[in-house]
């Protein structure tokens, strides 16, 4: 395996099954996890559960004013 340690990964659908376990198991690799999803009570509770350096931003894909308000959000945290 190659090393993700310190890596910077973008998850969508973090708030849902598939995304929350890609997000999980990318934390326990090192990397910090930037989870993107539509449901703020469920996006919360998934980066509850990983590391400090993990974030959750809420972002529907469909709309490019929420796109921007993303993008301005994920320069802050890298």
């Amino acid at each position: 395996m190659f090393d993700l340690n310190k890596k910077v990964a973008l998850v969508t659908g973090a708030s849902g099954g598939i995304g929350s376990s890609i997000c999980e198991f990318l934390d326990n690799q090192g990397v910090i996890v930037v989870g993107t999803g539509t449901r703020e009570d469920a996006l919360n509770g998934v980066i509850s559960r990983l590391s400090e350096e993990a974030h959750g931003v809420v972002c529907d894909l469909k709309d490019s004013n929420s796109i921007d308000n993303f993008l301005k959000k994920v320069e802050q945290i890298v």
